[in-house]
C-alpha cells in the first residue's frame, strides 16, 4: 500500500511539473515578434487526398519586418531551390526571376489590385517568424477558446535541438455550415522557444471529403541579425538581374449574348470517341471547366451530378472539361466516380479553356439551346448552386423558336 501511495505521489508530482502547452506557446508567439529579420533554409512539402504524389520544395529566405503589411514581410528574397525560381520584394516590387540565367520580371502588384502577393506568386515563407503576427501559432485570447484542444506531446529532436512538440486543433464552421477539422503541431525549441517546425492538417468532415497536409521545417537559421547585412544581400541580388515589365491582367470572361466558341474533345472514359459543341445543339449545356486538384471543383461534383439527374429529361446536359489532368497517369476515372460524377467528363481540353477564357477554377457556362452564351460563374460555393438552379431554370422554361 505505501509503495502503491508513493508511486501515485510520484506521478501526481511530475504531472504537476509538466510545462503547461499553453505557457509555451505564449512564449513562443512572445519570441517570434520579437524577431525583426533574419535569414533561413526551409523544407516543405504538400499532400492532399485528391493527388497521389506529395510536393517538396527547398527554399532560402532573406527577410527584413520593418512595417506591417499582411502576411508580407517589408523586404525578402526568397528561392525555390526545386523549381529554378526566385522572388525579391521590397516595398510593394516584386521581381520574379530564374537564378540559373537571372533574368526576371519586375511587378508593382499594389497597380495590379491583387489583394495579396500570393495572386501572382505562390509564396511558401516560413510564416511564424516572418509574419508581424506570427501567423497560426495560437496566443492570448486564443488560448483562452473552450473549443480549442492543446496537448504538449512530448520532447522530441529536430535537426539536433530538443523541441517541445504540441498539438493544437480546433474545429471550425463554414458559412455552409460544413464541418471542417484544423490540427496544428508546433516543435518548438526548448530553451529559445523559436519553432523551427510545424504542421497544418486541414480536414472537412461533411459533404464532400476533403484533407490537406503541409509540413514546414526550418534547417539553418540566423534571426535579429544587423539589418545592413540582410538589406545590403537582398539590394544586391536585384542590382543584378536583368529585368523586365510583367502584364498582369486577367482574361474577360466570354460575355454573356456571345456564341459560345467551338470544341470537340475525346471522353474521358472512351477515348477514342468524342463530344462537340455542335453535337449538343438544342441542348442547354452547363459547362464546368475542372481539374482534379481543385478542392472547390471537387467540392461541386455532388450538386453537378444532382442538376444531371434532375434536369436531364428537360433537355440539360452537363459538360466538365478537364485541362490538364491524364487518365491514364492518374486513374481519374475511378477518381470522379468514387465522387459521384455520372456526367460526361472530357479531356485535353486545355486549348477550350484558353477559347473560353478560363483563369479560375471551377468556371462554369451556361449555354442556350442555341448555342448563346447565357450566363459564367468562376468558383463554387455559398450561394453558387441556387444562382445556377435559377439560371437553368429560366432557361428551359424558354421557347425553343426559331
Amino acid at each position: 500500500m505505501k509503495i502503491s501511495l508513493s508511486f501515485a505521489l510520484t506521478v501526481t508530482l511530475l504531472a504537476s511539473c509538466a510545462p503547461n502547452p499553453k505557457t509555451i506557446l505564449q512564449k513562443s508567439w512572445n519570441k517570434c515578434t520579437e524577431i525583426r529579420n533574419g535569414t533561413y533554409d526551409e523544407e516543405f512539402q504538400h499532400f492532399t487526398n485528391l493527388r497521389s504524389d506529395t510536393v517538396k520544395n527547398s527554399f532560402h529566405c532573406d527577410f527584413i519586418k520593418e512595417t506591417q503589411s499582411n502576411s508580407v514581410p517589408f523586404r525578402f528574397h526568397q528561392i525555390d531551390t526545386n523549381q529554378n525560381k526566385a522572388a525579391v520584394y521590397s516595398d510593394s516590387i516584386l521581381i520574379t526571376y530564374t537564378p540559373s540565367d537571372s533574368i526576371g520580371e519586375i511587378i508593382n502588384y499594389r497597380e495590379k489590385n491583387c489583394t495579396s502577393l500570393n495572386d501572382l506568386y505562390m509564396l511558401r515563407l516560413f510564416q511564424l517568424v516572418t509574419n508581424d503576427s506570427a501567423y497560426i501559432l495560437p496566443h492570448d485570447k486564443q488560448l483562452e477558446n473552450k473549443q480549442a484542444r492543446f496537448k504538449l506531446i512530448g520532447i522530441e529532436k529536430i535537426n539536433g535541438v530538443k523541441c517541445y512538440r504540441i498539438k493544437y486543433s480546433c474545429p471550425m464552421y463554414s458559412t455552409n455550415h460544413d464541418t471542417f477539422n484544423v490540427t496544428n503541431e508546433f516543435w518548438i525549441q526548448k530553451k529559445s522557444f523559436i519553432p523551427i517546425q510545424y504542421n497544418e492538417y486541414f480536414e472537412q468532415l461533411s459533404g464532400f471529403y476533403f484533407s490537406e497536409f503541409r509540413n514546414y521545417r526550418l534547417l539553418n537559421y540566423r534571426f535579429n541579425v544587423p539589418n545592413d547585412s540582410i538589406a545590403n544581400a537582398i539590394d544586391d541580388i536585384s542590382n543584378h538581374l536583368f529585368l523586365s515589365p510583367f502584364d498582369f491582367k486577367r482574361p474577360d470572361l466570354l460575355a454573356d449574348s456571345s456564341v459560345a466558341p467551338y470544341w470537340k474533345l475525346p471522353k474521358m472514359m472512351n477515348p477514342k470517341d468524342s463530344v462537340s459543341l455542335d453535337q449538343l445543339k438544342g441542348k442547354v449545356v452547363l459547362l464546368e471547366f475542372f481539374y482534379k486538384g481543385c478542392s472547390p471543383c471537387m467540392q461541386a461534383v455532388p450538386a453537378l451530378q444532382a442538376l444531371s439527374e434532375k434536369y436531364k429529361d428537360q433537355g440539360l446536359v452537363v459538360i466538365g472539361i478537364d485541362p490538364y489532368d491524364n487518365n491514364d497517369e492518374k486513374n481519374l476515372s475511378d477518381f470522379l466516380q468514387k465522387r459521384g460524377a455520372g456526367y460526361q467528363i472530357l479531356l485535353e481540353g486545355k486549348p477550350v479553356a484558353k477559347d473560353y477564357h478560363v483563369y479560375g477554377f471551377p468556371t462554369l457556362y451556361l449555354i442556350d439551346r442555341k448555342g448563346i452564351i447565357r450566363k459564367v460563374n468562376v468558383g463554387y460555393g455559398g450561394d453558387t448552386e441556387k444562382k445556377v438552379v435559377k439560371y437553368i431554370e429560366e432557361i428551359l422554361a424558354e421557347s425553343t423558336g426559331n
